[in-house]
């Protein structure tokens, strides 16, 4: 899922249910976040976050997404 609370709907839901703290203000000016939440609807379907709290940071998360998979 790429952006954060304020720019995608899903990690706005899973914010508010406490399952990731990815936001406006954290990780903070430039800060992203590339991690992995297991099962959080219990429907067998994993999340990648891969958000920022500004596009730099969100693009910062891209790349290094991107380099993991290579």
């Amino acid at each position: 899922m790429l952006g954060n609370r304020s720019d995608n709907r899903t990690i706005g839901h899973l914010y508010d249910r406490h399952y990731t703290l990815l936001d406006l203000r954290y990780p903070g000016p430039q800060g992203y976040v590339v991690r992995t939440l297991h099962n959080p609807f219990g429907e067998g379907h994993n999340v990648v976050f891969v958000g920022g709290s500004d596009p730099a940071g969100v693009e910062a998360a891209t790349t290094v997404f991107v380099e993991e998979l290579e």
